[in-house]
């Protein structure tokens, strides 16, 4: 799939752009909603697994296919162009995934699978492996086709109730409930069940969910109002919330089942 200019104008950037790690990555806007899809995807497996966070290292960018720079400044051939030039690849944490023999991946296994979902091609799967990359490389029709597919509703089990919910949509809820998990994991609730929560004096606190409701009330209505920003952290589990931003190292320390 090419375009006429690798340089998109800025309504196909403004339309190709994606947030992955909060940060935008652009791609070309007509394999926007395939590479969407598999980042929200791919952050929740990277959860699952206990990975680190899924991090963009860039999608559009005009250059040449690494290890091809010196063909590409001799003849100016579009074919030593990397697929980055026309907004058609994104590089995925890089830092751990880095080119080349032997494979040094912590990709989720299923990676290649999620890809292949959106019609995307994992670089993990190539003679020279390149698990940062996924790219599209069919023709601008197939682009079309995977971007409706994944944007028409489908039959989706959700809470016992069937309802409509196209792949987008459902990628995204399955990339908020995977980090809910995790945050819940981490003060206490595992299967299903609270283990305990460490309320910083070492006291492994049994709490229902209930109890989350009741001391929810009590932080919001009578420990918040006029907080000292220097106070003690709060016993409370939505305490330990609200304290992330300025305990958070800590928090992933101390609390756990």
């Amino acid at each position: 799939m090419k375009i006429t200019s690798p340089a998109p104008t800025k309504a196909e950037r403004d339309a190709g752009v994606l947030l992955v790690g909060g940060l935008p990555t652009w791609v070309h806007p007509r394999v926007a909603v395939p590479f969407r899809v598999f980042s929200m995807r791919l952050a929740a497996a990277r959860i699952r697994d206990g990975k680190s966070a899924l991090i963009s290292s860039g999608g559009y960018n005009f250059r040449p296919v690494r290890g091809y720079e010196a063909k590409w400044a001799a003849t100016r051939n579009p074919r030593w162009l990397s697929n980055h030039s026309w907004g058609l690849a994104v590089d995925y944490c890089a830092p751990t995934n880095p080119m080349g023999s032997p494979l040094r991946t912590d990709m989720p296994a299923d990676t290649g699978a999620l890809a292949a979902a959106c019609g995307l091609t994992h670089g993990a799967e190539w003679s020279r492996p390149d698990p940062m990359h996924l790219e599209f490389l069919s023709t601008p029709a197939q682009a079309d086709d995977w971007t409706r597919r994944l944007l028409t509703p489908q039959p989706v089990l959700l809470h016992g109730e069937e309802t409509l919910m196209n792949a987008a949509q459902e990628a995204k809820l399955d990339l908020v409930n995977a980090k809910l998990d995790w945050v819940l994991g981490q003060f206490g609730y595992v299967d299903g069940k609270w283990t305990g929560v460490d309320t910083w004096d070492g006291s492994k606190r049994k709490l229902t969910l209930l109890d989350l409701l009741r001391e929810s009330h009590r932080e919001l209505n009578q420990r918040l109002p006029g907080r000292d920003p220097q106070a003690p952290t709060s016993d409370t589990l939505l305490g330990h919330v609200l304290n992330v931003a300025r305990d958070g190292a800590k928090l992933v320390r101390k609390v756990g089942a």
